[in-house]
């Protein structure tokens, strides 16, 4: 799952951002990236970027936190540090207030 990012030359980052967004800032860019970047930088009309993240979030938490999801995932395991990351970005996800 991912929030739609709309890169500069973009239709829509030409009809709805064009006006918005200083290209010449220096920190703008965080923006265009989903590593290390908001993720949700733009917002829209219809939600804001909280919400966005919230959706987001949801999206996550009921694609991998359904049993069938989560036993697949354990019979994947190929040893104990695979399972200490897969508890630990399970924990993460369920912890995580957005």
């Amino acid at each position: 799952y991912a929030v739609m990012i709309p890169y500069p030359g973009t239709p829509v980052y030409e009809k709805y951002y064009r006006d918005v967004i200083d290209l010449s800032k220096p920190d703008v860019w965080k923006y265009f990236t989903s590593l290390g970047g908001s993720l949700t930088g733009f917002g829209s009309k219809n939600f804001t970027n909280k919400e966005l993240n919230k959706f987001l979030t949801l999206a996550f938490r009921r694609f991998y936190l359904r049993p069938a999801k989560i036993f697949q995932l354990i019979r994947k395991v190929k040893g104990l540090d695979q399972l200490k990351e897969y508890l630990k970005a399970g924990l993460a996800l369920i912890h995580n207030k957005s």
